[in-house]
């Protein structure tokens, strides 16, 4: 108990970075995490489902000489939230940056979506989000210079068949992204939003090849984007050099927002 309570007056006296990715244990946010991690932040590290992914990534970061610590949270729950967000604070003491990657998404026909399955969707990315950065803004106010990272879609932009929660979940994270901005520059937050779209991660390997191949095609550059290649303009809006970039949506999709 005393070692723990030593490690964490040391967290909180720490001059590195200290930064929050949701979704961590998936595709793009262990790809974040990585990014993170070689650029000396320590890492605050939330996953919800995949305990397997988030214990290996936490090894990685040690290995990798910097320090994580593990949050779990279901981002409908405001309990949950309010939990992970006051752990998170006692744990390290601030938040420099917050990388939010984590979304749900069901793909079905409108006339097949429940109202239950639609208000699932929209809790988890658009009011989840917004309550995640009600709870977390203590400790980025903490910080010297906040970053708010968001992640949207390219369904919002261009629409998608059998995706209408998602794209209307999104489309909201981009409003609010724009509000944010306004309201916290004061406190010399930024808040920005990447917008990808068809991203080479484990969700894609079940999409068949000849689905796949459509994909490539219907984007510009004809190829998928890389998850390191995401968490390269994560970690850049995170960084001193984007200190006066906010309020903006940056399309990293290889052009398919042109399509």
């Amino acid at each position: 108990m005393r070692t723990k309570k030593r490690q964490e007056r040391s967290l909180h006296k720490t001059s590195r970075p200290i930064v929050l990715i949701t979704g961590a244990d998936g595709g793009i946010g262990q790809a974040v995490t990585r990014k993170f991690a070689k650029e000396g932040y320590l890492i605050a590290m939330h996953h919800f489902k995949n305990t397997q992914n988030i214990v290996s990534l936490a090894k990685w970061c040690e290995k990798a000489g910097t320090t994580s610590a593990v949050f779990r949270a279901d981002f409908r729950r405001k309990k949950d939230i309010e939990k992970m967000a006051a752990q998170i604070k006692k744990t390290f003491g601030r938040v420099d940056a917050l990388v939010h990657t984590a979304a749900a998404n069901i793909t079905q026909d409108i006339e097949s979506f429940s109202a239950e399955d639609f208000r699932d969707i929209v809790e988890t990315n658009l009011i989840g989000s917004a309550s995640l950065i009600n709870h977390i803004l203590p400790a980025l106010k903490n910080s010297r210079r906040g970053r708010i990272v968001l992640f949207g879609s390219i369904v919002s932009y261009i629409g998608s068949p059998r995706r209408a929660a998602y794209a209307a979940a999104k489309s909201g994270l981009t409003g609010l992204m724009h509000s944010l901005a306004l309201e916290l520059a004061p406190a010399n937050i930024t808040v920005n939003t990447i917008v990808p779209s068809y991203i080479d991660t484990p969700a894609y390997k079940k999409y068949s090849t000849i689905t796949l191949s459509a994909r490539k095609r219907s984007i510009p550059l004809k190829r998928l984007g890389k998850p390191e290649e995401i968490a390269a303009v994560a970690n850049f809006l995170c960084s001193q050099d984007a200190a006066y970039i906010t309020g903006q949506s940056l399309h990293v999709n290889g052009g398919a927002f042109l399509t």
